[in-house]
This record gives C-alpha cells, structure tokens and sequence, in this order.
C-alpha cells in the first residue's frame, strides 16, 4: 500500500511539474512582415475625374484604382500635393499611423480634378434642327421647348435642361441651358420661328 501512495504521489507531482511548465512556457512575438507600398499600389495614375483634391478623395481614388489588395482608408494619407503646369497634380501617399503596422514605404500618385467647363456639350452641337414651325398663337416657351426636343429627337434632349427667349417681332429664339441643363451644357442656339396658318 505505502508503494502504491508512493507511486501515485510521484506521478502526481510530474504531473503538476508538466503543467506548470507548460503553462509558464514564454510565447514568441509574433512578427508581422510590413508591406512595401509601391508592391501594393501599382496603379498610381488616379485619372482626371477627381472632384477635388481632400485626401480623403485622393485615397478613395487609390483604393479604387488598385482593387485588389488589402488596404482601406484609415490604413493611408496624403501629403506634398503639388500642381504642375499643365493642371496636374501629384501628392504622396504613405502609411498612416494606424498603417504603419502593416505598411512601409511611399508613393507618388498623380491626377487631375473633373473639369466641368471642358467636359459640357456644346448646345450647338445637340440642336440641329433650328427651324419651328408653330401656329404664333404657339410661340411661347414650352411649346418652343417641345418642339426643339420632338425636331432633335435623336440628341435624347430633357426639356427641363433648356429655356428659351422669345422675340416675336424678330420672329426668332434663342434656347440656351436651364439651372440644372448647366451641368451638361454650354452656349446657345437661335432658333427660327415660322408661322403656320391654321386652316
């Protein structure tokens, strides 16, 4: 019996050694390699419709532009923008410090702001068709505005995105953008005026 109190004794004590030492056993850092950047952010030409140039414009533009990876937002800035001659811009792009445990390294992206002025059409170029025929009891904006659209079918023009002035004794008149038509048009267009003899 004194053997067999012995023995269990003895194993108890390894046993409580084995688990003691496991569980003081010390853990090794773990070592997160940094990601270069310029291996991450291979397109760096971010085009020429960005609306302004906030950063966080700019690193949305990136994120987008270089789809596959694991960056977000909060992982990047920006810095040094700068504008060349010909109305473009570069800045740099680095980790942040909350990026900084995952990334290293710098970039440089470049890009130009949406234009809006370079990119309207020029009304010209939409209304072709600059003959309205109408009785001249009909000579009065909306009606004008209808029948530019109908002759000008094929341009898909929203009458909303025209006003017209009328001058009756000139027998003309000029349709030009609306307050919403601005975002897509430039210029204006004279417009002549027929009368139709009603029957």
């Amino acid at each position: 019996m004194k053997k067999l109190l012995s023995v269990l004794g003895a194993t108890g004590m390894i046993t409580s050694t084995a688990i003691f030492a496991v569980a003081c056993q010390k853990s090794e850092p773990v070592v997160i390699e940094k990601k270069e950047l310029s291996s991450i952010i291979t397109v760096r030409d971010l085009g020429k419709d960005l609306k302004d140039k906030q950063d966080s414009t700019i690193i949305a533009k990136v994120i987008e532009q270089n789809p596959n990876t694991s960056l977000q937002e909060a992982d990047l800035q920006v810095s040094d923008i700068k504008e060349s001659q010909d109305k473009k811009f570069t800045a740099k792009i680095s980790p942040s410090e909350e990026g900084k445990a995952k990334f290293k390294g710098e970039v440089s992206v470049q890009f130009k702001l949406f234009d809006l002025k370079a990119n309207l059409i020029d009304l010209k170029e939409v209304i072709k068709e600059t003959k309205v025929e109408l009785p001249k009891f009909q000579w009065k904006e909306e009606k004008i505005l209808e029948r530019i659209v109908r002759l000008n079918h094929s341009a898909k023009l929203d009458k909303n995105d025209l006003k017209i002035e009328v001058d009756k004794d000139k027998m003309k008149a000029k349709a030009f953008p609306s307050e919403q038509g601005k975002s897509k048009y430039k210029g204006s267009v004279e417009l002549t005026l027929v009368a139709l003899s009603i029957i």
